[in-house]
């Protein structure tokens, strides 16, 4: 009598108890006790082997269809974390509560993911043949496929691939992807663990528990699911804009990987600062084309990389030629320029046709160029911001010059006053410090700057109100701060909702007893910010204090800025933070800083320049994120938006279930500027 092997699944006579065959003992339990036993039959047909893999999503099965008499894998939904299973035992378990709703939605979506994925029919992906729900939980029988994946493939093979190599693995894989994405379904998790190469020099793309329905215009929530360093910024976040171009990324960096043999660095440290080596630099004999066309896959900004995988493989394909990203995000500036003039008013030719038109009855419309020079006084600690700004400026704006005059931090406003009135003075300057009289040299900058910057409620955080008051007519401030609530996990009670008040806040019972930690402290210079927490005024201390009472575990919790919290979140090894928020009732105050002022005493024509400068500082204060820094926010919403993008899990509070960009934007539309 012949019997069927449960791992290899070939018949042999019954009376071995090994398989001549691969080996398998019969009876061998499985690798995980919460792992079907071999031999259980499923949906009354599939006879369960033994475990393929397994991870976050599931469970992967060697199965024998006895009906079609074929041997397929079947992949059950057991997400880790919010199911069990009791050995020996086929029903899943769920733990109860918040993971019921989780596992429950979990499950609507894999069911409904396996039904548009069984539509597909394509060499290039794996097949789906049926999908059923028991045992409290749900399954996908696909095909078994046999070979290996790209990752375990780079390990056997000194861990790269020659160029030539790597295209004939990933352009199947795009065709694959290039079929998905015509039925609006995005992958989210291509890389070379899901990208299997069998027999017979077939490629086949693998694993869609992560793949989601497309809409490149809505942003929707989706559950966080990614591979560091083949995931692209956006999918860090739970709510996010994704389409084509998420996977464009992945495939980028999955050749990146083949060609380099290094891992490609993770797009949420590049988003900090881009350290990523060009692969030609890794691989010298990579064509200049191949490089330029991966550089341009794994833009960290979606608008730069290739929006759809047939663009990126006609680029490949030769059928395109591809400009480096770089050079798009020059042009893109270039043409978001505001204009500088939105109207005329009379036309008068003045001095030979230097000037021609007036505007705003001091507002010309020069003809020429402005010989003399536009001195912008720059603190010597922000030089090397303002110069990258300078030069594109000066690029975007057919030569128009600003010169950056740096000036010690500690006498920067007296060398300001110093030289006002001077030809060769400052034209741009900043106000932060400088008194109502001071500010008599000053430009009203309302007509040539801030009604040019359109909608300032739209764009601008806190500017609409901040102009309210005349006296902050003649600057224009590029930055702000807010308060924020750190708590020391390991210190304080953890909240159960948001913050009304500082009489919320206490100690964990052990910590109280020591009775050398104290409850909170309020930075310095916060404490005029935080007013609406009702707090002791006299818990004040330095930056240097609170950092280090809260390294310490001396502190529950710290009012600080996000200068504070950043060193806190980066540098810190033995603290455990949770960022709180208050309620919505509650409105803390934001600070605005770094005034641009301009010089009323100037040349008409360099104040004309330095107003289109400011504009151009502030239109385009996310183009500059990455080198800005300040550990201030800027005030353009766009620019702030990148900023959240960056920091979204450090900003997340675990008071509640939305993802940290939104509870920041939800945080920041609740402050007040100050008066």
């Amino acid at each position: 009598m012949q019997k069927r092997c449960l791992n290899c699944f070939k018949e042999y006579d019954a009376v071995y108890e090994v398989c001549p065959h691969c080996g398998f003992v019969e009876g061998t339990p499985p690798k995980e006790l919460y792992h079907l036993h071999p031999g259980e039959i499923l949906h009354g047909k599939y006879i369960v082997g033994t475990v393929v893999g397994y991870g976050g999503f599931g469970i992967i099965y060697r199965v024998w269809d006895a009906h079609m008499e074929q041997a397929v894998a079947i992949k059950e939904y057991f997400p880790s974390g919010l199911v069990n299973r009791t050995p020996g035992q086929r029903d899943v378990i769920v733990y109860s509560g918040k993971s019921q709703e989780i596992f429950e939605a979990g499950l609507e979506r894999y069911l409904l993911e396996a039904r548009n994925m069984a539509a597909f029919s394509h060499p290039n992906i794996v097949s789906l043949f049926d999908f059923f729900e028991e045992n409290n939980t749900a399954y996908i029988v696909m095909e078994l496929l046999d070979g290996i994946s790209l990752k375990t493939y780079l390990l056997q093979n000194e861990g790269k691939l020659s160029c030539e190599e790597m295209l004939e693995v990933m352009l199947p894989i795009m065709d694959a992807l290039e079929e998905m994405h015509k039925h609006n379904i995005i992958h989210r998790d291509v890389s070379p663990d899901n990208i299997f190469l069998c027999t017979g020099n077939r490629m086949k793309l693998i694993d869609f528990g992560a793949a989601r329905f497309s809409d490149s215009k809505k942003e929707e929530t989706r559950s966080i699911v990614l591979k560091p360093g083949y995931a692209p910024p956006e999918q860090y976040r739970g709510k996010s804009r994704q389409g084509p171009f998420t996977d464009v990324y992945a495939v980028g960096a999955c050749m990146y990987r083949a060609v380099t043999g290094a891992m490609p660095e993770e797009s949420l440290n590049r988003m900090m600062e881009d350290t990523l080596k060009e692969p030609k630099e890794l691989e010298p004999d990579l064509p200049d084309d191949v490089n330029t066309i991966i550089l341009k896959a794994m833009a960290l900004s979606p608008e730069y990389r290739f929006q759809t995988i047939r663009d990126m493989k006609d680029a490949l394909e030769g059928k395109k030629t591809v400009t480096s990203y770089q050079v798009e995000i020059k042009k893109r500036r270039r043409l978001s320029r505001t204009a500088a003039v939105a109207a005329f008013v009379g036309i008068a030719v003045i001095a030979g046709g230097l000037y021609y038109g007036v505007v705003n009855h001091t507002r010309l419309l020069r003809v020429g160029n402005y010989k003399g020079d536009v001195n912008f006084y720059v603190p010597e600690s922000q030089v090397d911001y303002y110069k990258t700004i300078e030069q594109d400026f000066e690029m975007d704006n057919n030569g128009e010059d600003i010169t950056i005059v740096a000036v010690p931090d500690d006498s920067y406003k007296e060398e300001v006053l110093a030289d006002a009135g001077k030809e060769d003075g400052a034209v741009l300057f900043f106000s932060d410090t400088f008194s109502e009289e001071e500010m008599e040299m000053a430009e009203n900058l309302q007509n040539p700057v801030v009604e040019k910057l359109g909608d300032l409620e739209h764009n601008f955080y806190y500017l609409s109100d901040f102009y309210k008051t005349e006296a902050n007519q003649k600057c224009l401030p590029l930055n702000f701060s807010v308060p924020l609530i750190v708590e020391n996990t390991k210190v304080g009670v953890k909240m159960s909702g948001p913050v009304q008040s500082v009489g919320d806040l206490d100690l964990k019972p052990k910590r109280k007893k020591k009775g050398n930690v104290a409850i909170y402290k309020i930075k310095d210079n916060v404490v005029a910010q935080v007013d609406a927490l009702s707090v002791d005024a006299s818990q004040t201390v330095d930056s240097e204090t609170g950092i280090q009472q809260m390294t310490d575990n001396t502190l529950g919790y710290y009012i600080t800025d996000w200068a504070d919290y950043k060193a806190l979140v980066t540098n810190a090894t033995n603290v455990e933070t949770d960022i709180l928020y208050p309620a919505e009732n509650v409105q803390m105050t934001a600070k605005m800083c770094n005034y641009l002022s301009i010089s009323e005493d100037a040349h008409i024509q360099a104040r004309m320049i330095a107003e289109d400068f400011a504009q151009y500082i502030i239109n385009s204060q996310a183009a500059y994120l990455s080198s800005f820094q300040e550990d201030v926010l800027p005030v353009n919403r766009d620019a702030v938006e990148s900023f959240t993008n960056i920091w979204v899990l450090s900003l997340a509070s675990s008071v509640s279930e939305e993802d940290g960009k939104t509870q920041f934007a939800q945080y920041l539309d609740q402050c007040t500027p100050e008066k």
